[in-house]
């Protein structure tokens, strides 16, 4: 039996659920991709941070759409199936050939079953030349040892849980307010990833449908153009979880390869029409419409990719 202060496997559970959701929301909220009325306050550590509400308004259905997805992803989450989450947004303008513009990126890992690493990693890159900062947020919470336990088997706190996701959770908002505001309108849409070896072949979470192989490789392309301006991680010992924020620099980057092979699956890729591949995505400034496309079930290779975009 677990001492008392001391985090459990399904206390984990609900912290990074409650995590995720505050992220999401609060990413939503400071991008600008619903209406601010659709929010909540709620407090994290001593800090502020937001949490999306549904509501039956005329201006709440992206919030709500936003809302299904998160709580498509918790229900992953829950049962041990998510590795990655990706919240994306794009150049609404140019849809259906879309540009990528914003990716938060929230991937999973088990930890070593409580034995943790005190504390929360915070890595910031300004720009793509920029030699990259590293920073160790070391909790003020020693690790527990229980009764009887062995020094070499600490056990991570509830309060020092508290404080690992608090820090998280700052160095999102920090690098959300550090981006530069999109000058044209955006579209976005979710994507998950599955653990390949515990995710049943059957499963998608609620609001989710798999997606073909193509449009997997097609984003991985994109996403490797932008600039990283975050990169963080915790633990509570059972589940690692790492941030992290990219959006399109100023002035993209030229990228060189060292074959033709290699630029021709580039060029491939990144010229895919996306219309037919089923992501969801939804006008998340101004029309205020959220658009959803059917995904086709064929070369959906489930217990290789585990890969569903929002519906």
């Amino acid at each position: 039996m677990a001492s008392r202060g001391v985090v459990s496997p399904s206390d984990s559970v609900a912290a990074f659920s409650n995590m995720l959701r505050c992220a999401f929301s609060t990413i939503a909220f400071l991008r600008g991709f619903c209406h601010a009325e659709s929010f909540r306050d709620v407090q994290v550590g001593g800090m502020a941070f937001k949490r999306i509400i549904p509501q039956l308004t005329d201006d709440s259905a992206e919030a709500n759409k936003i809302y299904e997805w998160i709580e498509g992803v918790i229900d992953a989450f829950k049962n041990g199936y998510l590795q990655q989450v990706s919240l994306q947004a794009y150049s609404a303008d140019a849809f259906p050939r879309r540009e990528l513009l914003e990716v938060y990126s929230f991937s999973v890992t088990k930890g070593a079953g409580g034995i943790p690493i005190i504390g929360a990693k915070c890595v910031q890159n300004c720009s793509a030349t920029q030699t990259q900062k590293e920073v160790l947020c070391i909790s003020s919470q020693q690790p527990y040892y229980g009764a009887g336990e062995m020094q070499s088997e600490p056990m991570f706190t509830k309060e020092a849980l508290r404080t690992v996701i608090a820090t998280m959770l700052h160095d999102l908002v920090v690098a959300l307010e550090a981006m530069p505001t999109p000058d044209t309108q955006r579209c976005i849409g979710m994507r998950i990833t599955y653990q390949e070896d515990a995710t049943p072949p059957d499963y998608e979470p609620p609001h989710f449908a798999p997606v073909s192989r193509q449009q997997v490789l097609s984003d991985m392309a994109r996403e490797r153009l932008l600039s990283v301006a975050r990169h963080c991680d915790g633990t509570s010992g059972y589940h690692n979880v790492d941030i992290g924020v990219m959006y399109q620099p100023p002035h993209p980057p030229e990228v060189y390869y060292d074959n033709d092979d290699a630029t021709q699956a580039s060029q491939d890729l990144c010229s895919a029409d996306f219309q037919h591949e089923g992501e969801a995505v939804g006008d998340s400034t101004t029309s205020q419409q959220q658009q959803s496309f059917s995904s086709h079930h064929n070369n959906q290779n489930h217990g290789v990719l585990g890969y569903a975009t929002c519906v």
